[in-house]
């Protein structure tokens, strides 16, 4: 217990080498004011102190902050994850990659090219994500968001994505049945899934992980939290993925 004008303050140090340097602050400050002299400290002095403590270790308090912000993307992207979103590699992989699109908005058609390279160069190394983000201007999406969704419950959502990404300009409820037909679902219960409240919800659900997750247009990527806007080329992907891999290979050491 430190005593200082009267007031008690009781510290409990955090003895872990990565301690945050904000608590490390905290402690140094403390300990200055209980050994100083009785006087109240003025602003002038408590700014000093302050500033010296930073010129000395602005680097372990900026490391602090930038450790904070990663463990919070990547805490914000675990939770947007949902059982009913379609996914594709294993779990444990070191990188994870939410995907918020449509299938009406033509970047998202556009930017499918542009993913294949990195699915195919990272491999298993990659769990992807997929999320329905239909925009409300685009009348078909919801539609092809909820047939998609009900092909999910029937193992076949990526094949039923990839056969609408080349036809998306006669996107319809004819195709959407059209394509059902010809990966053989089950189509009583197609029709039925896609029309159930379980659909409904679990749309509204990715719209509001979406808005949650700050997305305002589709196509929008979390890279293991790390958010990428628009129909980016191969190059983009790579550059921060490259970066979560030497990190998650740096921690591994």
């Amino acid at each position: 217990m430190l005593p200082h004008a009267g007031v008690y303050v009781t510290i409990r140090a955090n003895r872990n080498k990565k301690a945050c340097s904000s608590m490390r602050l905290a402690l140094f400050l403390l300990a200055l004011l209980a050994t100083t002299t009785a006087h109240a400290l003025t602003r002038a002095e408590v700014e000093s102190i302050v500033q010296s403590y930073i010129a000395t270790h602005g680097n372990e308090i900026l490391q602090s902050i930038i450790t904070a912000q990663e463990a919070q993307k990547a805490a914000t992207a675990k939770e947007i994850i949902r059982p009913h979103n379609p996914t594709s590699g294993p779990a444990t992989a070191p990188i994870t990659i939410v995907e918020f699109s449509e299938f009406e908005c033509p970047f998202c058609q556009r930017v499918q090219a542009n993913l294949k390279p990195v699915r195919d160069r990272y491999g298993t190394r990659i769990r992807w994500v997929y999320k329905h983000f239909p925009l409300e201007f685009h009348a078909k999406a919801k539609p092809a968001a909820l047939a998609a969704q009900a092909a999910h419950n029937q193992g076949k959502f990526w094949e039923f994505a990839a056969k609408i990404w080349p036809r998306q300009n006669y996107l319809s409820e004819q195709l959407l049945v059209e394509i059902a037909k010809e990966l053989k679902l089950d189509m009583a219960k197609f029709n039925a899934d896609r029309a159930s409240p379980a659909a409904q919800k679990a749309l509204a659900q990715d719209i509001a992980d979406g808005k949650k997750a700050g997305v305002q247009g589709t196509p929008f990527f979390l890279i293991n939290g790390t958010p990428l806007s628009g129909a980016q080329p191969t190059e983009a992907f790579v550059e921060i993925i490259e970066a979560e891999l030497a990190k998650h290979n740096k921690a591994e050491k």
